[in-house]
Order: structure tokens, then C-alpha cells, then sequence
């Protein structure tokens, strides 16, 4: 059903990809883990089981649907679970979950071998989570009356969708079984373009559930656990700052590193050499340690900054702190500030946030801080710091926020069961 330059698009993408591999680490991995994509799914294949597919694009997108797959594997157990992704930045650290049987890549959207791959997989449901929107793939599960889900969608007035030149797209949207949106808007969006109420299910965002799942039994990170302690100690405060870029550091620590009275923890997004070799720049190699090198109790005692140069952790790290940053918001858009805002901190973030609806939420909460420069970014982190009762109401009410807002994989699950039911019923 995909048009000729949507197949040119996505073939265009992944020609650059194969161009750019022997340089490019990511590139290197999305080509050769689509390689294996298919023999792993044939070698790993259980015959005649019912199989639940789950397809996200990466990590944030995974914790979304964790939830929904613990659901999954605890209300059906006799089901295959298979996951794919998108990114390797999704793969490589959840390749391992016991949540599924077999975790994979989606093959690309125009390759020759994704037909092959979906009747390998020969789904008996397939949930597709947030914006995951590949024409052809969706074209082939609908021919093959597999239903299909999308999952924690959100949709906005910009996207391809509701463009007049979009009509391949709108009409991929009426190829799935059911469309669980997060907001109001969502909802008037699609009923705009002719998807019928029946369709459609303002279900809430995932996410609430699984930040409080991982705030009720977080990781201990040890050398976070004794900056915490040894701050309180000399009555410091915690600033955890996660998913950072260098725009980020550069407005929001040269403030902060003239302050006694704060610690950093400091979960950049990339960890390569060039972006620590930042950090140091501004913080100074004596200032701080890395976690990776498993310091010593008075070497975190002496340091600034504790440094998360590994990935898997930032969830549980928000514990930590007083306040939070959440990095992305002078690049393409911010990350997770649901994750920051679990442990009852409140949330800062840079000024492009207004496609991430719980950001725009917690700003009108009082939950949420935006910030457009470093005059601004000053200002307010003085604010937060020396005024407790200022600092604390923003955390209740950005932990009110998430509170009220769990409760979207209960709902999706409920109503997708009586589906999942017959179709196991039939086999």
C-alpha cells in the first residue's frame, strides 16, 4: 500500500546506513543485527504456540511497553513473547529480558526478507508502541488478518498524518485493530481524519506505570547511594541530571559548579570519549569521578560530580536526588521526565518540550521548571536551591502528577484481552 517515495525513503535511509557502517558504531550495528534478524527468529520459533509480537524503536519506547508485557507474561503464560526494535540503543541493553522468548531487529520496511520474516513469525497479535509506523509492515499483518495494536500513541497537528499529501499514512491508520492514544487531542486528531470513536481509546502513557514500578524497587547504586549520603552529611544538596548533551551542560552547570552547597550526578546520553572529555572541560578532571572506575568512598567524598558512564541505571539514580534536570531540550526535544519526577524531585528541562504532553502537564502542575538560557537556568536552580518549601511543593505536586496518571496498562490490557482470547482460542 506504500508509495513510491516512501519506499524510496526508507530504502535512501538504510542505503546510508550500509554507506556510513564502517565509521558509524550505531549504523554498524542496525545493518549487521538485521543480518541475523531472520535466522534467529527461525532457529528460536516455537511451532503451533500462540505468539505475541511487540515492536518498539528503542529504549524509551520499551519502557513503555514493559509494563504491558509483564501483563502479559503473568496473565499469559503459555504465549511466546517476541520483541523487536528499531535502534541498537534499545537492543543492546534489553537483548536479555526475561520478558521475552526471543528479542530481535525488525527487519526494514522495504526489505526482501520482511514478508518472510512476519510469516515466520506468524503473530497471533501484534502491538506496535507509540510511533512505530511502518507501511509496509502494517500492510502485511492486515493481510493477513493479524490484529494489530498501536500503544501509547500521540499524535499532533504537524505529522504526516493529517497533511493532504499524507494519504498513504492515513490510511495505514485504518489498518490497525485499535489505536490506544494518550490525551483528548489525540483522540480529535484521528476522529478528524474519519477513524471512528470504536477505534480509538484514550488509554493515558505507559510510563507512569513503569516509573512507579521501578521507584518501588529501584536499583541500588552503591557510589551514588554514598555521594548522597556523604552531601547530606555537609548539608548538600543532589542534583541528578540525566540524558545530558553538551548544549545542556554548557547552560546548566557552569552555575552549579560555583555552588558549595550542591552535588551533581550526571547521566550524560552519550558516553563516548568526545562527551567525557566535555565533562572534564567543565568540570574539571580532579572535580569528579566515574563510575566505571569504581571509586573509592573518599574519592566520591572529594568530588564534585559522580559521572554514569554506562547505560541501564538513570531510572533508578533519580532517587537520589533533591532536584532533577532532564537533558535534550536544546537539541531535537527533551527525554524521559516521568522517570525524573517518580521519587517526588522536581523536574527542569530545556525549552523544546511542548511535544511532550507530561512536560507541558507538569509546567501547568507546578511540577516542572522550563528553562531557555543560562540567565534563566541561573535563576531558577538559585531559586530551588535555597528555598526548601519552594523545592518541596514542586516535587508533591510533580509526584501528584504521576500518581494520577497510572493506570493506562490496566486499561489496555483489558480491553485487548478478549481479543487475545479468541485468537488462542482458535488455534
Amino acid at each position: 500500500m506504500s508509495s513510491v517515495l516512501y519506499n524510496t525513503g526508507v530504502k535512501a535511509y538504510f542505503t546510508l546506513l550500509r554507506l556510513i557502517s564502517p565509521w558509524h558504531p550505531k549504523a554498524k550495528k542496525m545493518i549487521q543485527g538485521r543480518r541475523h534478524a531472520l535466522s534467529d527468529l527461525e532457529q528460536k520459533r516455537k511451532k503451533g504456540v500462540p505468539t505475541i509480537w511487540m515492536h518498539v524503536s528503542s529504549l524509551g519506547e520499551y519502557e513503555q511497553g514493559h509494563p504491558l508485557l509483564e501483563r502479559i507474561r503473568k496473565d499469559l503464560p503459555e504465549a511466546e513473547v517476541v520483541l523487536t526494535f528499531f535502534s541498537p540503543s534499545g537492543y543492546d541493553v534489553r537483548c536479555n529480558t526475561p520478558l521475552a522468548d526471543i528479542v530481535t531487529y525488525l527487519p526494514a520496511d522495504t526489505s526482501p526478507e520482511l514478508k518472510t520474516f512476519i510469516e515466520t513469525l506468524n503473530p497471533t497479535i501484534a502491538l506496535f508502541v507509540k510511533y512505530e509506523f511502518w507501511l509496509n509492515t502494517i500492510s502485511i499483518l492486515h493481510q493477513k488478518r493479524v490484529p494489530v495494536f498501536l500503544v501509547s500513541a500521540i499524535f499532533r497537528p504537524k505529522q504526516v498524518f493529517f497533511k493532504s499529501w499524507g494519504r498513504e499514512f492515513k490510511e495505514a491508520l485504518r489498518l490497525y485493530d485499535h489505536l490506544f492514544v494518550q490525551d483528548e487531542n489525540s483522540l480529535q486528531l484521528l476522529k478528524s481524519i474519519g477513524l471512528s470513536n470504536d477505534k480509538i481509546t484514550i488509554a493515558g502513557d505507559t510510563r507512569a506505570d513503569r516509573v512507579c514500578q521501578i521507584a518501588a524497587q529501584p536499583k541500588k547504586i552503591k557510589e551514588a547511594e554514598y555521594l548522597r549520603e556523604d552531601a547530606k552529611r555537609k548539608g548538600q544538596l543532589v542534583l541528578v541530571i540525566g540524558s545530558s548533551w553538551e548544549e545542556d551542560e554548557k547552560i546548566i552547570l557552569p552555575y552549579l559548579l560555583t555552588l558549595d552547597n550542591i552535588r551533581l550526578i550526571i547521566a550524560p546520553h552519550e558516553v563516548h570519549e568526545k562527551h567525557l572529555s566535555h565533562l572534564e572541560e567543565l568540570i574539571g578532571k580532579s572535580n569528579l569521578v566515574y563510575l566505571s572506575h569504581k571509586p573509592f568512598e573518599a574519592e566520591i567524598a572529594n568530588a564534585k560530580a559522580l559521572i554514569i558512564d554506562g547505560y541501564g541505571l538513570l531510572s533508578s539514580l533519580y532517587r537520589y536526588a533533591d532536584i532533577t534536570y532532564v537533558g535534550g531540550g536544546f537539541g531535537k526535544g527533551i527525554h524521559n521526565t516521568l522517570e525524573a519526577i517518580a521519587f517526588g524531585a522536581p523536574v527542569v528541562f530545556g525549552p523544546k518540550y511542548h511535544k511532550f504532553r507530561e512536560a507541558v502537564s507538569l509546567l501547568k502542575e507546578g511540577g516542572g521548571f522550563s528553562i531557555a538560557s543560562k540567565e534563566e537556568a541561573d535563576l531558577l536552580m538559585a531559586k530551588l536551591i535555597s528555598d526548601k518549601d519552594y523545592r518541596q511543593t514542586a516535587g508533591d505536586r510533580a509526584e501528584r502528577y504521576l500518581s494520577a496518571n497510572k493506570g493506562a496498562t490496566d486499561a489496555i490490557f483489558a480491553k485487548i484481552s478478549d481479543t487475545l482470547e479468541n485468537r488462542f482460542n482458535s488455534r
